[in-house]
């Protein structure tokens, strides 16, 4: 009979508006005869009426009378007749309805008539809250009444009432069932209204009127649909905080952590941090919520983060292990110490200090280091970070201590004191620190010699890393201990038993400990030597190698090399490697034709190459075997000489690199001593690999690279690092295991950052790892290639006229390994690779007068087109990752390398500026969130911001529109790219093209229009963007845009429309135009317009009569403007959906044609659209929009794009009366140029006859 109603009450803060004119009232009672008549009144009712009014005008005054008021009105209430007082009653209340201003008489006058409705039907002797008077009742049939009302704000108001009627029922409030499935209903249609108020009511309404208990409730629906779906971030805020939180609504919760408007952020962050929700989480959400809340770009967002993990925090017992332990630091250590830090931030000095107290007695002993029962990963993680936390306090302390006057020292002092407590209960001496660590990396070598590589040993690793990395907080004055810990980081580096893994921290331990970088270089690298070549056993580790050599002793060697292999000639094995090397030039030779064939779709010839290069591998991996199978390890032969010449290293480099890395053979038979260098160089890398593991040579080539990683004041390469190349480096190139060459690859490309030199003798070994290695080794070799070509450019390798295929042959022959079609790509894209350089005062011609004119003309950009077909040549392996298949990590670090030589401007090419826009739009990157999100912020800088060749940018971007859109219309079905909307990437590109979008015209122009308000037409869906951003250009109707890209466009895209009307190409090029902004001051191109123009009109037959109407408008346009020169200023936030071009004839249908019905058993599927917002300033970075679906992700694009930029999705029936003042267009759409969205009054005067 009745159904139980849910609270959740909400306050509106609003600005001062003038008082309600009720005194029209008693004036229309004498003109109109409606409801009462004086005539026939008696003076009793006069006097009513008259109390009524009193009460009315009353009540707008303060909120503290209302309980007096409403005593009042009710005496007259019980002293008339319910038919008169009700039609009084209700007359006044529709004043109250026809404004939607917030001001406080309104709001006080409609917080009082839900009061005085309430306190009409309140019974004493009642425990529930029953609707029993007919006041109330009849109240609630008003606001049903009107609902539908034209006016927005009639029906926001009667929201508003409903709302605040059913808050103030109470706790055990009830309804009749008619009344309540009524107002239910009428709720479910209002959440999906035009306005954003009305929504916002009637989703709070609501709020009270969902049964969680129901799986199939329609109010959970509909508040789930809202949080995902709606294009008002206020409305989706306002269902977050409605809905009642269960495991079905936890997911949209989470899903608003990423939503697009940082209220909408905030309100998500707040609602969990309010519920302390933890245990429904797993750890996977639990992380990835903390680690995109403490890294939000606002600041708010970051706050409430912050209040979530003190929620979590005290909802684990206070315990920060238990805490940590829900957050599992060893799989992603950075968010638990980002949570660490914020707990830390929140809790006050006394807080913590109390924290520390109740922690450090049952995980601490006397010593202040974790007894050996809690040597865990979460208890080890939360002591280094707190100890680290200490050492930073009390380093900023001091500092403050110093700088600050003699007034605040005092409270200073204080706060050092306090610190200092703390670190005398957890803080370590250093004597007592290397004790632990000795015995804590001495349990992990005895589990790795005795091979236990489970849980345990992982966890055991995971301790160790946190007791080295909290060295650097403790106090290393202690001489006698600091002495101890230098010898027992030299002992562990110097150990082949202690894992490579912990090079990371045995190497910023011995950073701190030895900061001198010369010295720490040579004496690293000396380590290094000592490791792959070890004297004698350290003492440190000799007591856990002998545990474990009786083990050993039992178990066969499973590596153990013959001791009678045969040795093969040396005719014979040049023979073998002559076969091996014709063999890979064959089979390179037929992957080409491979992927020609795939491209072609000639699927039969591919299945032949295929076998074909499947025998020839297999032809190779048996030559293979046999060469390095029958090598014999010469012991009499002398190892090559360290104090050789230079000349010799180069020539050992060279023979190593060319003869064993790319599988080529040794020199010419007949050159003696090329063959005994060469000889000596290949018993040395044998003797290498003899005497060290897999493991050895991981962890030394490693440490070869950290020791450059982690100095970065190294500029040049040292003799020290210069003499492991020839020694560990390239001979550990030719070694079997994937990990140690990949990080001998990366050890030698750090070499080469710092000399150009062996960048030039090395250059090759790279592209051919990138072309035949392991995954793992290309994306490691392709790093390598591009920051060689960032730091020297491509002026060096033309000059050394450097081919990435290159081969060099034993009789010192260089052979091209080039394509058949290469040469005709070279003359097809010569002078689209553009190489930039800078000029200097040097090079330059330039006059006095002319340099003074322009200071930056040391960092002059000019082109260099003799190096097109050199740079072309050593990009080509690297384009052609962006056109084949290939794998996703090596397509995204092709692809962002690409972006960073074209930020950097070291090249400029329309041809890879296409590839990556098909890449960034291609749905296939989906998958690979941080390739989207570095192309959205290089195409956002790239064109918008402000340099050098900033225009020269824009115009390689003009360039790439045709063989962009091109490639997307002429897609085949099979392709993914058939399923981008051309029309989305045609209107990012003619943004991207519009030069007044760049940088600096936007802060001059922000600066000058200051202050300026945006008058709107009171739509309140326009207003309330998803993400309020700063405006990408202002212009005024005077201004003079100067757009020489635009222009040029027009002129291609209309060239190409004439050339070919009826293609599928045309229309899309037709509708691009329409968005393009030419020139204002340039008439010459206007008069070419207008004939392009006029002889597309008379030439193109299109289907649609929208488009040639949008033809005439647009030659219309360009008649004023060539006349007047009134070009509308374009004040865009965002790249939106591109215009929709509505039918003159019938804009009604055409609203509702873009309006989707929706009920509760049919929600409709609306996909996720890219829009990119443009940087409008240097601090902020682009963000994705999505018009449906405002989650905040990285870019995905949409199916059918102008499907989904509806203003709301509604009950075109139900809503009939609310449709009469919609506005058409999306809200993402209204700032457009005039020209693009002009009324249909405005265009049919602008028609011709």
């Amino acid at each position: 009979m009745f159904s139980s109603l849910y609270i959740h009450p909400e306050s509106i803060k609003i600005p001062v508006r003038p008082l309600i004119p009720y005194t029209a009232f008693a004036t229309s009672l004498k003109d109109c005869g409606n409801y009462l008549a004086y005539s026939w009144m008696d003076s009793t009712a006069v006097k009513n009426v008259s109390g009524i009014l009193e009460v009315f005008e009353e009540c707008q005054l303060s909120g503290l009378s209302h309980d007096r008021l409403c005593i009042k009105l009710k005496n007259i209430y019980d002293n008339m007749r319910f038919t008169h007082f009700a039609d009084d009653f209700f007359e006044l209340c529709r004043y109250s309805l026809v404004s939607g201003e917030r001001s406080f008489y309104r709001e006080r006058t409609i917080d009082f008539i839900t009061k005085f409705a309430l306190f009409c039907g309140k019974s004493e002797n009642s425990n529930q809250d029953t609707l029993n008077n007919r006041l109330l009742l009849k109240l609630f049939l008003f606001c049903i009444k009107y609902n539908e009302c034209s006016n927005p704000a009639v029906r926001f108001r009667c929201m508003q009432i409903i709302h605040r009627l059913l808050d103030g029922i109470g706790d055990n409030g009830i309804m009749p069932e008619e009344l309540y499935g009524t107002l239910q209903n009428m709720l479910l249609r209002r959440v999906y209204d035009t306005k954003v108020s009305v929504r916002v009511e009637a989703i709070q309404a609501l709020s009270r009127m969902q049964d969680p208990t129901d799986a199939e409730c329609p109010v959970v629906e509909a508040f789930i649909w809202l949080t995902r779906h709606d294009p008002t971030a206020e409305v989706r805020r306002a269902a977050l905080a409605a809905m009642v939180l269960t495991t079905r609504t936890l997911p949209s919760l989470v899903e608003r952590c990423r939503d697009l408007a940082d209220n909408v952020r905030r309100a998500a962050y707040k609602l969990l941090a309010s519920r302390g929700i933890l245990r429904p989480l797993s750890i996977a959400k639990r992380i990835r919520i903390l680690q995109d809340g403490l890294s939000d770009r606002s600041e708010e967002v970051r706050k409430a983060t912050k209040e979530l993990v003190l929620a979590w925090f005290n909802g684990s017992n206070r315990d920060p292990v238990l805490l940590l332990r829900r957050l599992d630091p060893e799989s992603d250590p950075g968010t638990s110490q980002k949570a660490l830090d914020s707990l830390f931030e929140v809790l006050s000095s006394d807080d913590l200090l109390k924290v520390v107290q109740d922690w450090y007695p049952n995980y601490l002993t006397s010593d202040r280091i974790l007894k050996p029962d809690f040597l865990t990963p979460e208890a080890t993680f939360f002591w280094r970070a707190l100890v680290e936390f200490i050492h930073k306090k009390e380093i900023s302390a001091n500092d403050t201590v110093i700088k600050s006057s003699i007034q605040h020292r005092d409270d200073v002092n204080e706060e050092s004191n306090s610190f200092q407590r703390l670190a005398d209960l957890v803080q370590p001496s250093v004597s007592v620190y290397v004790d632990l660590a000795k015995s804590a990396v001495d349990k992990l070598v005895q589990a790795v010699l005795a091979q236990e590589f489970d849980e345990k040993a992982i966890e055991q690793e995971s301790v160790v890393e946190q007791i080295l990395s909290m060295a650097g907080s403790l106090d290393l004055s202690d001489e006698f201990g600091r002495r101890r810990l230098v010898s027992l980081v030299h002992d562990w580096i110097t150990s082949q038993q202690v894992s490579g893994t912990l090079a990371p921290q045995l190497l910023k331990l011995h950073a701190i400990l030895e900061p001198n970088l010369r010295r720490r270089v040579d004496s690293v690298v000396e380590m290094i030597s000592e490791l792959c070549d070890p004297v004698e056993p350290h003492s440190s580790l000799s007591s856990v190698s002998a545990s474990i050599k009786s083990n050993e002793n039992h178990c066969p060697t499973k590596n153990a090399e013959p001791t009678n292999q045969s040795v093969l000639s040396k005719k014979k094995e040049i023979n073998i490697r002559l076969k091996i090397a014709s063999l890979e030039v064959r089979m390179n030779e037929l992957n080409e034709a491979l992927h020609d064939c795939v491209s072609r779709k000639e699927f039969e010839r591919a299945t032949e190459l295929r076998d074909a290069c499947n025998k020839l591998d297999i032809e190779r991996t048996e030559l293979l075997q046999e060469l390095h199978g029958h090598i014999a390890i010469s012991t009499d032969k002398p190892l090559a000489s360290s104090d050789s010449s230079e000349e010799n290293k180069i020539d050992n480099k060279e023979a190593l690199v060319v003869e064993d890395f790319n599988g080529i053979a040794n020199r010419s038979k007949n050159d003696d001593d090329d063959n005994n260098k060469a000889d000596a160089a290949e018993d040395a890398t044998q003797h290498l690999f003899q005497r060290c593991s897999s493991s050895v040579l991981f962890k030394a080539n490693r440490m070869a690279a950290l020791i450059v990683q982690q100095s970065p004041t190294l500029w040049s390469l040292p003799a020290s690092l210069r003499s492991l190349l020839d020694s560990l480096i390239l001979p550990s190139m030719q070694h079997s295991d994937v990990a140690v060459r990949n990080q001998a690859i990366l050890a030698l490309g750090l070499c080469c950052t710092m000399d150009l030199p062996l960048t030039l003798q090395y250059i090759h070994v790279f592209y051919s790892a990138m072309r035949v290695d392991h995954l793992m080794i290309c994306e490691t070799a392709l790093g390598c290639i591009i920051d060689c070509l960032l730091l020297y450019g491509f002026r060096p390798f033309h000059d050394a006229n450097i081919n990435p295929n290159a081969r060099i042959l034993p009789t010192n022959t260089v052979i091209i390994d080039d394509d058949d079609d290469d040469e005709q790509d070279i003359k097809a894209f010569p002078h689209d690779y553009v190489v930039l350089a800078r000029q200097t005062f040097h090079d330059s011609n330039i006059s006095t007068n002319q340099s003074n004119n322009n200071n930056n003309t040391q960092g002059m950009l000019v082109r260099c087109d003799e190096m097109s077909r050199t740079a072309y040549r050593l990009l080509k392996p690297i384009t052609s990752l962006l056109e084949g298949e290939c794998d996703d990590g090596l397509r995204s670090a092709g692809a962002l390398g690409l972006a960073k030589l074209l930020i950097y401007d070291r090249i400029v090419s329309s041809h890879i500026l296409s590839l990556l826009l098909l890449l960034w739009f291609n749905p296939v990157s989906e998958e690979s969130p941080q390739l989207r999100h570095g192309l959205a912020l290089f195409f956002s800088d790239y064109a918008c911001a402000n340099g050098v060749a900033a225009c020269e940018h824009q115009s390689a971007l003009t360039d790439a529109v045709l063989p962009t859109l091109t490639a997307l219309i002429r897609a085949p079905a099979s392709s993914s790219l058939s399923e981008v909307e051309p029309n989305v990437v045609a209107s990012l590109l003619a943004r991207l093209t519009d030069t007044t979008h760049l940088k600096s015209q936007i802060i001059h122009k922000n600066a000058q229009n200051t202050g300026k308000v945006n008058d709107g037409d009171g739509d309140e869906d326009a207003r309330s963007g998803i993400n309020k951003s700063k405006p990408i250009s202002v212009g005024t109707p005077d201004e003079k845009i100067d757009n020489p890209h635009h222009d040029r466009l027009v002129s291609i895209l209309s060239t190409e429309v004439l050339r070919a009307p009826q293609s599928a190409e045309a229309k899309l090029y037709l509708r691009m135009i329409f968005q393009l902004r030419p020139s204002t001051e340039n008439k010459q191109v206007h008069k070419e317009l207008l004939k392009l123009v006029d002889s597309m009109s008379k030439v193109s037959l299109f289907h649609d009569k929208s488009s040639h109407q949008n033809l005439l408008d647009f030659s219309d346009e360009d008649d004023d403007d060539d006349v007047n020169c009134d070009v509308t200023h374009i004040s865009l936030p965002m790249i939106s959906s591109p215009v929709k071009y509505k039918s003159k004839k019938n804009p009604v249908n055409t609203r509702q044609k873009n309006v989707a019905t929706k009920d509760s058993d049919n929600i409709p599927s609306i996909k996720t659209s890219r829009e990119v917002f443009l940087q409008s300033s240097d601090n902020e970075s682009l963000n994705s929009i999505s018009s449906s679906s405002s989650v905040k992700r990285h870019p995905v694009v949409a199916k059918n794009f102008h499907q989904t930029t509806t203003t709301r999705v509604r009950n075109t029936k139900k809503l009939k009366h609310s449709q009469r003042k919609v506005a058409v267009s999306s809200p993402t759409s209204t700032n457009s140029s005039k020209r693009l969205t002009r009324s249909s009054t405005v265009q049919k005067s602008t028609r011709r006859p």
